[in-house]
């Protein structure tokens, strides 16, 4: 909250470097050749992959009436799971049966930075909706 009062785009702008970060160590990890390494850079996409969340929210929670916020937050939570913990196993496992596992766990990492793409994209637009 507090670089957000110093910075317009901070709430979005944190969310994208987070992704971003989750993304290259993602990357990273399935990249590795070493275990240790690989478990490390897991480690750090565990962290930085869902540390965006808290931000984002907030963004939702500033543009929505209030009377509306809990059905808006409600919508997100189920579309990130019916996209990501839904739809996108069943993507890794066909393009598994064509490219292998370990092949087909890199697609991750491409949605991540296209959501990177996104919050940077959207960052004007939410000002002009907290107007």
């Amino acid at each position: 909250d507090r670089f957000n009062k110093k910075f317009k785009h901070a709430y979005l702008n944190f969310s994208a470097i987070t992704t971003a970060v989750a993304s290259l160590a993602l990357i990273a990890a399935l990249a590795a050749g070493n275990v240790s390494i690989s478990l490390a850079c897991f480690g750090l996409f565990g962290v930085f992959s869902v540390v965006y969340l808290a931000p984002a929210t907030t963004v939702i929670q500033n543009v929505v009436q209030p009377g509306m916020r809990a059905i808006a937050f409600g919508f997100n939570v189920m579309f990130m799971n019916f996209i990501g913990a839904f739809t996108f196993p069943i993507l890794v496992g066909k393009l598994s049966d064509w490219f292998g596992l370990d092949n087909s766990l890199f697609i991750l990492p491409v949605f991540m930075l296209f959501s990177v793409f996104l919050f940077l994209k959207s960052r004007n637009q939410y000002q002009k909706d907290l107007l």
